[in-house]
């Protein structure tokens, strides 16, 4: 019996490419996983990074400038402004060690990003 070879390698490497628009770039998928889910990580056509879980597609927000060795980590439906609660904030503090933080002790939906630098977290 004949082995079958065909050129599929090339086909398949051409389909992951976009080049409509310069520079020319590869379509990837980004995962996450939070140690129970896997979740994959990528940009709505507004240019927001936002995440698909098995609650549905979420916004992210991260700011690792506003202090110094924290960087702050904000989840929320996908239209939800940073001005408005609905948020979900977690804040990871590197000063020694790594130390991570809820907004009001809880991982509840339920702060205004924009406030993140000011909220109590436990």
């Amino acid at each position: 019996m004949a082995r079958k070879t065909g050129n599929i390698q090339p086909q398949l490497d051409l389909s992951e490419h976009e080049d409509s628009l310069p520079p020319p770039t590869k379509q990837v998928l980004i995962y996450g996983f939070d140690g129970t889910n896997k979740q994959i990580v990528k940009l709505n056509s507004d240019g927001e990074i936002i995440t698909s879980t098995t609650g549905g597609e979420q916004a992210l927000q991260l700011d690792d400038t506003s202090t110094s060795n924290v960087t702050y980590v904000g989840l929320a439906p996908t239209g939800t402004a940073t001005s408005t609660a609905g948020w979900q904030i977690k804040k990871i503090d590197e000063t020694s060690g790594i130390v991570i933080t809820w907004a009001d002790s809880n991982d509840n939906y339920d702060n205004i990003y924009d406030n993140r630098t000011s909220l109590t977290y436990g």
